[in-house]
């Protein structure tokens, strides 16, 4: 029968040869004969522990420590298995008895000092790992480990200085890298950081933290297609790291792939339900795919778990104002402000929400607080600028509008040309002056009356506009070129901007030039709608309610469409045959409501194209009075000089003023406008006791009628 000696010495070289299971069988044979073997129980502690079973490490060694209580190994391990099992206080213990019995114990202080960082105890684990440095300056472990002391001390050169002399020491250290990259990340020096990753990744391809780590650094560095598959790579390996869903979803968002970022949030938050940033982030991609009720519930859960967030109370306020629920939004933008006083983004949504409820001059107080904490904010001014335009400033107005140029996703885009902008101070005599589109088809046939004005002041005008325009623009009285965007330019002295004309022509509001019509529908083609018109009974009225979705969905266009179902009270009425005008989206209404057979299809509803503009000029020259929501119908109908009632939103668009039911624009328009927002209703019941009134008095011969000018 073997000794027990000569056990313990099988199973030790079992253990050297990592053949662990079979070390660990060994040792309890030997403790089967010889239960109170301290170094058998000690080893196979030390084994079990490397294989992860550490709560029966623990017992172990403990057993050993009982008989022999003077052994500093024992003690320094017992604390190690301890701190381990997360039990900081005793493995502490542990570590102190095994320094007082052998003072030189560098594993004992790198154990100590990991312990008490973990404990919160920075300043005692900074001591630890110094001593153990001193005593092993060539240890590359307990320089790894004194880096990480000092990257929580918050002492992050010093951090670096360490973890870089662990490499030196250790090449192939990939905990050191990967702790190098995060210093190097938390200084800012991500390309280092990455690299770093890089190398700790090529050492340790498996581990997820790293993957997590580097898909950080790439999100940081704006290459976020590189760091999603970063993610993914964390994610697959370890798919209980909620961080890693998280910022994962961080950059879907920054991706704007919004649809895609909530689940991974959602993820996150089943993994750690309480994580504060995870709602809120959640919540941000939620308000992005305008889901606004799951938007505000994610932001009042985040709120529920931190309530001085100022950023999920303006996020809220948002979700609210979305939601037509301007009231709460106030006071959600209120508590954003409670939060964080200085918030410039609160102060300037509460001025929109409150712009949308006409208090203007409360919308400007905040505005203007706004301002006073980011002087220079292009958001900011542009509201200023939409509500000076509505109360007919035109002189702050105008100027205030040019930061349209500097506002991020906004429509126009701004162009860069080798030539000066002509700010309307330069003398034009025999100079060729570019005038370029810059927004929707409504604001180039609003402003393109600018163009005789400066052609009178001598300029060589080259316009140019939208191609589907161009053709019908052909009637517009100018003598310059009429250019389509895309076709090469002549040279040019001198270049602005359609929209800012007004203000280098210091237009006010009594002073707006072009008498309308300045553009003219073909003679023929308004003879020929004329003559099909002939057919339908009483007065003939064009309809057009929806206007480019797209565009609706910033915020100060939102709403200016009408669902054609609300048109309801004017079909049918007595000596009125309605004509649609709608072209495109929209056109779908007309299965969606039972008075469609009311409403004459005279053109291609699908024509989109420049003939369907000319088709549609003609049109509206024949009609006897044109019906719109806020869309280039309007304009079209405007520029034409055809009677035209444009129905508006509650708060409307700058270019129709406030509280006037006429347009110093368009001489033949009418306004009607919402008096309580979203009650399209009570504007058509008015809308369609005028038109009945008009009507009868056309009937009776009272009315003066009048149609557009052909050419």
């Amino acid at each position: 029968m073997m000794s027990s000696n000569r056990q313990l010495a099988q199973a030790v070289k079992l253990d050297r040869q990592g053949r662990l299971a079979e070390a660990v069988a060994a040792y309890r044979q030997v403790l089967a004969g010889e239960p109170r073997n301290s170094d058998a129980l000690h080893l196979l502690g030390i084994a079990l522990a490397r294989m992860g079973h550490t709560q029966e490490a623990a017992g172990m060694i403990a057993a050993a420590v009982q008989i022999q209580p003077q052994n500093f190994a024992m003690q320094s391990n017992l604390g190690n298995a301890l701190s381990a099992l997360g039990r900081y206080p005793e493995a502490v213990a542990c570590y102190d008895r095994a320094l007082a019995l052998k003072p030189d114990v560098v594993t004992a202080y790198r154990g100590r000092g990991i312990a008490l960082l973990r404990m919160g105890r920075v300043d005692a684990a900074l001591s630890s790992l110094e001593q153990a440095v001193r005593l092993a300056p060539h240890d590359a472990y307990a320089h790894g480990d004194l880096g990480v002391a000092l990257e929580r001390a918050n002492r992050k050169q010093d951090a670096l200085r360490s973890f870089k002399q662990a490499i030196a020491l250790k090449s192939d250290y990939a905990e050191a890298h990967h702790n190098l990259g995060l210093v190097e990340a938390a200084l800012g020096q991500y390309a280092a950081a990455l690299a770093s990753l890089d190398r700790a990744r090529a050492l340790q391809p498996n581990r997820p933290a790293i993957h997590r780590d580097r898909g950080n650094v790439l999100q940081a560095l704006g290459r976020l297609v590189e760091a999603l598959a970063s993610y993914d790579e964390a994610v697959s390996s370890q798919p209980n790291d909620a961080a890693a869903h998280h910022n994962r979803g961080m950059a879907l968002t920054k991706l704007e792939r919004h649809r895609d970022a909530v689940p991974s949030f959602d993820q996150a938050l089943r993994l750690a339900p309480e994580w504060f940033d995870a709602h809120f982030q959640r919540g941000v991609a939620l308000l992005q795919l305008d889901r606004c009720e799951e938007a505000l519930a994610a932001f009042d859960r985040a709120l529920a778990l931190n309530e001085k967030s100022a950023e999920a109370f303006n996020n809220r306020g948002v979700a609210l104002t979305r939601m037509s629920r301007p009231d709460e939004a106030l006071e959600s933008f209120a508590r954003a402000l409670v939060c964080k006083p200085d918030h410039a983004e609160a102060c300037t949504n509460a001025g929109n929400t409150l712009k949308s409820l006409k208090r203007y001059a409360e919308a400007l107080d905040y505005f203007d607080r706004a301002l006073s904490i980011k002087p220079d904010e292009p958001m900011t001014i542009w509201s200023q600028a939409l509500i000076k335009l509505t109360l007919g400033d035109f002189r702050d107005g105008w100027s205030l509008y040019e930061s349209r140029f500097r506002v991020a996703n906004f429509i126009p885009t701004q162009r860069h040309f080798d030539v000066p902008r002509w700010s309307g101070s330069e003398p034009l005599e025999d100079k060729t002056l570019l005038v370029h589109t810059e927004q929707g088809l409504g604001d180039t046939l609003q402003f393109c009356r600018y163009i005789p004005v400066l052609e009178a002041r001598g300029a060589r005008v080259v316009f140019e506009v939208q191609p589907v325009l161009q053709p019908f623009l052909g009637s517009l009285k100018m003598r310059g070129t009429l250019l389509g965007c895309g076709e090469p330019l002549p040279r040019v002295d001198l270049v602005c901007p359609l929209l800012s004309l007004p203000l280098a022509l210091r237009t006010g509001i009594d002073d707006i030039p072009g008498g309308v019509p300045y553009v003219s529908a073909d003679a023929a083609a308004v003879g020929a709608f004329r003559t099909r018109l002939g057919s339908l009974p009483g007065r003939k009225v064009g309809l057009n309610w929806q206007g480019n979705s797209a565009t609706e969905k910033q915020p100060w266009l939102k709403g200016r469409s009408f669902p054609l179902r609300e048109a309801a009270a004017i079909a049918g009425l007595p000596g009125v045959s309605l004509v649609s005008l709608q072209k495109g989206e929209g056109n779908e209404q007309l299965d969606q409501v039972q008075f469609n057979a009311q409403i004459a299809q005279l053109t291609d509803p699908h024509d989109l194209g420049p003939g369907g503009v000319e088709d549609t000029a003609a049109l509206i020259a024949a009609l006897d009075l044109i019906i719109t929501s806020d869309t280039f119908v309007a304009h079209l109908a405007g520029a034409l000089g055809a009677p035209v009632w444009v129905i508006l939103p509650f708060e409307a668009d700058w270019r129709w003023l406030c509280e006037r039911d006429d347009s110093p624009w368009y001489p033949t328009m009418r306004l009607f406008r919402q008096r309580r927002p979203g009650d399209w209703a009570e504007v058509f019941e008015r809308v369609a006791r005028e038109l009945s009134s008009a009507t009868m008095d056309e009937h009776h011969g009272t009315g003066a009628q009048c149609h557009a000018v052909a050419r």
